[in-house]
């Protein structure tokens, strides 16, 4: 009954250490890409604003008008850059609140990532290490699990100290599988 407790607290340790590292390297994945698509708003941004400044600036030294494929040319970067900016076509100021947008989201997402689910992760990893460790005094039958009789009690206290729960299960003995 209470080796059960034990395994019970053993294998949530490790399952919750695997989740967090997934989650805390899926949250860097997230943050990295709404870095990079910052970086791609911000290049297309810069391309039709240099596009458009140089088909103007070749307009007004030679006084030809744009031809039909310098048109299409700056109306196709314009479409592909308000694809992927919020609110669409517009003002050029779109672009840098999509990019703002998506800069404030990454840091929001690394914040957490770093900082909560990664001290999340760490201490299911050391609660795991520590659960290992007592297994192995409790197999070998080392220190306080010397005494045959209180072996399983022994193990099912330090279990709860480590992982700050009892039971109440086994406390009233109903405790199986």
């Amino acid at each position: 009954m209470y080796f059960n407790f034990f395994m019970v607290a053993y294998k949530r340790a490790l399952l919750n250490s695997k989740i967090y590292r997934v989650l805390f390297f899926l949250l860097n994945l997230i943050s990295f890409s709404l870095i990079l698509y910052s970086a791609v708003i911000s290049v297309l941004h810069l391309a039709v604003v240099t596009s458009l400044a140089k088909s103007a600036e070749r307009v007004a030294e030679q006084g030809i008008p744009l031809s039909q494929a310098d048109i299409d040319y700056n109306n196709s970067l314009i479409y592909l850059r308000n694809l992927f900016t919020v609110g669409g076509a517009g003002e050029s100021s779109f672009p840098i609140y999509t990019t703002m947008i998506s800069a404030s989201s990454s840091i929001v997402v690394s914040l957490i990532s770093f900082f909560y689910i990664d001290t999340k992760y760490k201490n299911e990893k050391q609660r795991k290490k520590l659960l290992e460790f007592e297994k192995i005094k409790y197999e070998i039958g080392a220190g306080k699990y010397s005494d045959e009789d209180k072996k399983d009690m022994r193990l099912y206290e330090v279990s709860a100290n480590i992982v700050s729960y009892i039971d109440p299960d086994v406390i009233r003995g109903d405790y199986e599988n």
